[in-house]
C-alpha cells in the first residue's frame, strides 16, 4: 500500500464522517430506540459512542492520559440534540487533528500509545464501520464509499487475525464468506459484522 500523508488521512476521516452523517440525517422520532448490529446498543447509544469518540480524540491529542480520556468517555451524558452534538463533535475533532503537531502527538490510547498519525486511522475505521451499523439499523442503503472501503480493507486485511482475537470486534471474521465476496463484506466480516 502506498504510504498516505496525514492530509490524506484527514480527508479520509472527513469522508467517513460524511458517510455517518448521511445516515444520521435520516434518523427521526422512534428511530433513536432501534437496535443496531452493536450488541446492546440502540441508535442513540451508537451516536453517543461517536460523540464520545470525538471528545476522546480532542483529549488524547492534547496529551490526556488514557484514564482521563476514558473517564470522560464513560461519564459522558448526551443531553440535547444528538445530531447537533455529533456535528459539533466532528468539528472539534477535526480541529484537534488539524492542530500543529497533531501527527506527532503521542496519544495515550487505551490500546497503547501511538502517534496522532496512527490514531486518526482508528477514528476513520470506527466512524466508517458505525456508518454501516447505523444504515443497517435504519434499514437504508448501507453501501459505503468504494474508495473508503478499499482503503480501509488494505489496512484491515493484514491485521484481521489479530482483530479476531482482540475481543473488540465480536468474534472477528466468520470464515464463511465466499471467495468472490465484495470488499465491503470482507471488511465488515473482519470487524465482527455479518453483512
Amino acid at each position: 500500500m502506498t504510504q498516505l500523508s496525514f492530509a490524506d488521512a484527514r480527508q479520509t476521516l472527513d469522508l467517513a464522517i460524511s458517510e455517518f452523517q448521511r445516515r444520521l440525517d435520516l434518523v427521526t422520532g422512534s428511530d433513536w430506540d432501534r437496535p443496531t448490529p452493536c450488541t446492546g446498543w440502540s441508535v442513540r447509544d451508537l451516536v453517543a459512542h461517536l460523540i464520545g469518540g470525538s471528545r476522546m480524540s480532542e483529549l488524547l491529542l492534547s496529551g490526556a492520559t488514557s484514564e482521563e480520556a476514558l473517564g470522560v468517555l464513560f461519564s459522558l451524558n448526551i443531553e440535547g440534540d444528538p445530531k447537533a452534538l455529533f456535528a459539533e463533535g466532528a468539528v472539534a475533532q477535526a480541529a484537534a487533528f488539524d492542530a500543529p503537531g497533531a501527527p506527532e502527538q503521542n496519544c495515550h490510547h487505551p490500546l497503547r500509545d501511538m502517534p496522532g498519525a496512527e490514531f486518526i486511522w482508528l477514528r476513520v475505521r470506527d466512524t466508517a464501520i458505525h456508518a454501516w451499523d447505523l444504515a443497517t439499523a435504519l434499514e437504508v442503503d448501507a453501501n459505503l464509499d468504494h474508495d473508503l472501503v478499499d482503503l480501509l480493507w488494505t489496512q484491515v486485511e493484514p491485521i484481521a487475525p489479530f482483530l479476531s482475537t482482540s475481543g473488540m470486534f465480536g468474534t472477528g471474521a466468520s470464515g464463511e464468506l465466499p471467495d468472490d465476496a465484495r470488499t465491503q463484506d470482507r471488511l465488515l466480516d473482519a470487524l465482527g459484522r455479518r453483512p
